[in-house]
């Protein structure tokens, strides 16, 4: 039998078999039965996050089948990776598991389970500890067998790392409902390029952030319940506008009243990217529930802007979802990992932000603005 003969006789669902490497109908030759190395892994993510991608919110602005076309991958091959990035952190191809019987009992699940619900961030190391002092396990366990066992076998089912969200009941009160409802069939009629979003954020240096990564089942947000802590070394204050980035100051320790109201007098004489004045009569203003930003600096601001033809709307109580400016700082957050930004951040913490507010693009905004749903954008 000829080679031509041979590959006539193994076409088999748009693949061409030779031994044990396939050639994919996008043209890519693949090892069978194997994942694909991390090089190409790596590859692809990178691309992705070149392209706009922001891992941190899973935010992606491009298209999945360019991403596949270009590297002559499958379109759900390129999405689950992206997905796996942005959920758990990790490009490695996932563990399959063997056949080996576990050595973890439903008692000592069970106890797992009931760490990880009450503390969704706990390490795995002060499980391992839980279970060699309570559990009698006669050969003992590893860390590495809570892990496995966090991610399959828990009574409920599968549990997945991924961003915690710190409940507070304040945001399910009837009025903040019905609040929250007037809020979104109100602002969704409005102009979204009259619409001006400001909040602070904390650039703290390592060891004073708080945890915001847990496990919890999947399909189902991590919460944990607990009170607030928030440690800035710097005060980023910034205000975005579908145009991009309006004006951002930095400054020393926590926000206050002076300083929230210092940044629009400073904004107030400022342009945007467009050219114009960043505020403008007949814009909208939106602000958090932070206490600066209510009693007194809130009613000498909105009666300040009032002469100004700016009107001051407070967004829901604990509704960052609801704040595209929220997205923003997530991407300078990640930004900031960068070398280059680290590199700043050692000569001076902010000369690192401004660095980062440097790659806040126009395209970034439009996207944040979307991501949140209810503007007519």
């Amino acid at each position: 039998m000829s080679y031509v003969e041979f590959i006539s006789q193994v076409h088999v669902c748009n693949f061409v078999i030779v031994c044990d490497m396939i050639v994919s109908k996008k043209g890519r030759t693949l090892r069978s039965g194997c994942a694909i190395d991390e090089s190409l892994r790596r590859l692809v993510i990178d691309y992705i996050v070149s392209s706009g991608g922001d891992i941190q919110t899973g935010f992606f602005p491009g298209s999945f089948a360019s991403v596949s076309n270009y590297f002559k991958l499958s379109r759900s091959t390129v999405s689950k990776l992206w997905n796996q990035c942005c959920q758990e952190g990790s490009i490695a191809p996932r563990w399959k598991g063997g056949n080996n019987p576990s050595h973890l009992n439903d008692q000592d699940l069970e106890l797992i389970s009931a760490l990880k619900s009450s503390t969704p961030s706990i390490p795995y190391l002060q499980i391992y500890d839980a279970i060699n002092e309570y559990c009698e396990i006669p050969a003992g366990t590893s860390v590495s067998a809570i892990g496995r066992a966090v991610r399959t076998k828990m009574p409920e089912g599968k549990y997945t790392w991924k961003r915690m969200t710190h409940f507070r009941h304040e945001k399910f009160t009837a009025d903040n409902v019905d609040y929250c409802q007037d809020f979104l069939t109100y602002v969704s009629a409005l102009d979204p390029y009259k619409l001006k979003y400001f909040d602070e954020a904390g650039f703290a240096l390592p060891g004073v952030e708080k945890a915001n990564y847990g496990h919890s089942l999947v399909n189902i947000d991590c919460i944990k319940v607990g009170r607030h802590v928030n440690r800035p070394n710097v005060t980023l204050n910034m205000m975005i506008g579908v145009e991009g980035l309006l004006y951002a100051n930095t400054e020393n320790g926590a926000s206050d009243t002076l300083k929230f109201l210092n940044f629009f007098g400073e904004a107030s004489n400022s342009f945007g990217p467009n050219g114009r004045p960043v505020l403008e009569y007949g814009d909208y203003l939106f602000l958090d529930n932070c206490s600066a930003h209510h009693y007194e600096g809130g009613y000498a601001l909105a009666e300040w802007l009032e002469n100004l033809g700016v009107e001051v709307i407070y967004l829901p109580t604990y509704s960052p979802e609801l704040n595209p400016i929220e997205l923003a700082f997530n991407k300078l957050k990640k930004i900031a990992h960068q070398d280059e930004k680290r590199r700043a951040f050692a000569r001076n913490i902010h000369e690192g932000v401004y660095k980062c507010l440097e790659d806040l693009t126009a395209e970034d905004c439009i996207g944040f603005f979307k991501k949140v749903s209810y503007l007519s954008i």
